[in-house]
């Protein structure tokens, strides 16, 4: 399993001052970030583990919400943003897109 995101589009001149704060007083929200996450190898019948919320940040410090664009291998599931369990069938090799939602626009 390898994904990644990350945040590359241009800076805006949307009306925000240097400190994060718009000229109406809200504040700008910073979408989570990505690091790549290292290709995974499972085989059946061997625990799986792997933490996503070490491979993202969001400097707003917001709480995130991890998902996937597609199921995981039957005993394998993501919880928390933890993916874990014990895959018990042979599966085609596949990727995935993780997400991460700080609940803010």
């Amino acid at each position: 399993m390898g994904c990644g995101s990350e945040d590359t589009s241009p800076p805006s001149d949307d009306g925000s001052s240097d400190n994060g704060t718009t000229d109406d007083g809200t504040t700008n929200n910073e979408a989570p970030v990505w690091s790549t996450i290292p290709a995974q190898a499972w085989t059946v019948g061997v625990a799986v583990y792997l933490d996503l919320n070490d491979y993202v940040t969001d400097a707003d410090g917001d709480a995130l919400t991890i998902s996937l664009d597609s199921a995981l291998p039957d005993g394998v599931t993501l919880n928390d943003g933890v993916i874990s369990g014990t895959p018990t069938a042979e599966t085609a090799s596949a990727s995935y897109m993780a997400t991460a939602d700080d609940g803010n626009a």
